[in-house]
């Protein structure tokens, strides 16, 4: 922490080693897969007393793929990343803030993966979103756009609104809406984040194109009669090349891998919340959302969640233990057909003890009803499974 400015920097390495699944009629492949990634970042908020403010990221991650020995050499995704927000304060009669919000995002792939039959290039993404902040007889309200250019890997540019408002009705009830949307690139590490399970395929292994959200409106309302809170929204979404899972058996080596489709689809959406926070000792939060979803094809829709409900529990018996509980059901959208896959019931629950200021332990369970259920594309979940661990801070 500097005397303007405090900066953090923080890295991060992860290596995870799994099985894919391997069809009946064929075992002269390996099915053993590991996935190794490393990033480092730095980023930095200033601490200026003036009208004056910014702040400003930089990183650098790299994402490897391994397939098993005799499927295909390693897949890489260099990301490089630069950025920060640029903003003033006016206070006006009606104008209160305006600025900038850029992201340089680079990425470059290994020889691999610029063969004919991947074709994937590099690229360099840029986004600026100016804004500007109103106060209209206390409604709060953002104008502002998402602007992305590229040098490939999709049209050269693209743009949507951002739209807040925000307006206190009464001292605990207020309204907001938004309008936004976006686009957004789709690294390694994004897809991995959906599915680990994402594989090689000379069908569908081609460069992902970007997900471009055409508009994204909200409405909702919170309360808050303390401890108790709670909120109710309502929203359509509408989004270009939308990564959809799907299965696929790669027939030469008779492994099944989770890859994607990209369609445009359409989601309209309702929800709630309500939550319950006495002094930091009992948190108590549970909500429920409703999601109809449409695209060409339905049966790509078929791991897209209808019904989606939760409940968690947090409790402090003591000062240093921390014990909590949740649960989550999931009903998943009806394909062309009108069947659906198994809904999803997932209980689990989690015990941490701070040892000191540095040290703690752990230990987790998750899925403790043994449930099964789809995660992933052509992958059931698996049984119950425990972690047990310890936390470290500097």
């Amino acid at each position: 922490k500097f005397k303007k400015l405090v900066v953090g920097i923080n890295g991060d390495f992860n290596n995870r080693v799994l099985n894919y699944r391997r069809a009946d009629y064929i075992d002269g492949y390996s099915n053993r897969q590991r996935h190794t990634n490393y990033n480092v970042d730095i980023n930095g908020v200033s601490q200026l007393a003036g009208p004056f403010a910014y702040t400003f990221k930089a990183g650098y991650a790299n994402s490897l793929m391994n397939y098993a020995d005799g499927l295909e050499n390693p897949s890489t995704e260099q990301h490089i990343n630069a950025g920060g927000t640029f903003a003033y304060e006016i206070y006006t009669k009606y104008m209160r803030r305006a600025g900038i919000e850029v992201d340089f995002n680079g990425f470059l792939y290994n020889g691999m993966l610029h063969n004919s039959t991947n074709a994937y290039k590099n690229f360099l993404s840029m986004d600026f979103n100016p804004f500007a902040d109103f106060n209209f007889n206390n409604w709060e309200i953002t104008f502002g756009a998402m602007l992305n250019f590229r040098t490939g890997n999709g049209p050269v540019l693209a743009a949507a609104p951002h739209i807040t408002v925000d307006k206190a009705l009464t001292k605990r009830i207020s309204f907001y809406s938004t309008i936004t949307g976006g686009r957004k690139d789709n690294s390694f590490k994004t897809i991995e984040g959906i599915t680990p399970y994402w594989g090689y395929n000379s069908l569908y292994n081609k460069q992902i194109k970007p997900t471009y959200r055409i508009i994204d409106a909200a409405v909702g309302t919170r309360m808050t009669l303390e401890p108790l809170y709670f909120d109710v929204y309502a929203g359509y979404v509408l989004t270009k090349d939308d990564l959809l899972q799907i299965p696929v058996l790669d027939v030469p080596t008779g492994l099944i891998y989770s890859n994607f489709e990209q369609e445009f689809t359409n989601n309209v959406h309702a929800g709630g919340r309500i939550g319950y926070d006495y002094g930091g000792w009992i948190n108590f939060e549970a909500d429920a959302r409703y999601d109809y979803w449409s695209c060409k094809n339905k049966d790509l829709l078929a791991l897209r969640p209808e019904i989606t409900a939760n409940a968690k529990i947090e409790v402090r018996p003591i000062k240093n233990l921390t014990i909590k509980v949740g649960y989550n059901f999931t009903r998943y959208t009806k394909n062309e057909s009108g069947m659906r896959i198994t809904d999803k019931h997932d209980l689990h629950a989690r015990a941490s003890y701070t040892i000191n200021r540095y040290f703690g332990a752990f230990i987790q369970g998750d899925n403790l009803i043994n449930d099964k259920y789809y995660e992933y594309a052509g992958y059931l979940t698996r049984g119950i499974r425990g972690m047990l661990g310890v936390t470290v801070n500097f």
